[in-house]
């Protein structure tokens, strides 16, 4: 299920554009959203705004999503997003229904109305949430309106719950970035398994020098 919402909205600083929000995306290929984007040019960099939740099976997971405009080729570096359980934050998602007023003021057209997906089925230890930001760098997309279509194309151990999209440009406005800021996760556990690892090759280079000292 999807619930879309299109128009365009600025100040004289930020552009917003679109949201959208897409419940349980399947693998499916007829399971497609599109989201719109109008950027000018001399308004700064166009940018998207991902919100993804999903629920791990019991092992580390990862979803994949395409993400390209139609019609305007992309690098591949923009062409794809991905989602790594490894480096989500974990538990209760963070509510972004924070952001309704920001889009309510911003896209009053569309009466913008944040939905919540339903997190009954899960574990609260089984759900993971991350936040994305990314920015496009493309002159072609200053030219011409764009819509991009978002279709996932992988999901092993990672089932996709809920995404939220919002597309604008320029400076990203206060309630994203704190948004952003809220959702990465606590230090240890976007690095904890690096932190792992460094753990087990110091115990042991430990192991060793203690034998080799012997």
């Amino acid at each position: 299920m999807l619930i879309s919402q299109i128009s365009y909205a600025a100040d004289e600083n930020s552009h917003l554009f679109d949201y959208a929000s897409w419940f349980n995306p399947s693998l499916d290929p007829k399971d497609k959203i599109f989201v719109s984007m109008d950027a000018k040019r001399d308004n700064g960099l166009p940018w998207i705004f991902y919100y993804y939740i999903g629920a791990v099976d019991g092992e580390e997971g990862e979803t994949r999503f395409e993400a390209m405009p139609e019609g305007i080729p992309v690098d591949l570096t923009d062409a794809y997003i991905g989602f790594n359980s490894k480096s989500m934050g974990k538990g209760a998602p963070k509510d972004i229904k924070i952001l309704q007023a920001l889009l309510s003021k911003n896209l009053p057209d569309q009466h913008v109305l944040i939905e919540a997906p339903d997190l009954t089925p899960y574990d609260p230890q089984q759900l993971r949430y991350q936040t994305l930001l990314k920015p496009y760098n493309n002159q072609r997309l200053l030219q011409e309106p764009a819509s991009f279509g978002l279709s996932q194309i992988r999901s092993e151990h990672l089932k996709p719950v809920a995404l939220y999209i919002v597309t604008g440009q320029g400076p990203i406005p206060d309630e994203i970035q704190q948004f952003i800021d809220q959702t990465h996760g606590s230090w240890f556990q976007r690095y904890r398994h690096i932190i792992f690892s460094l753990l087990i090759v110091l115990a042991a280079f430990y192991g060793y020098y203690r034998y080799a000292s012997r």
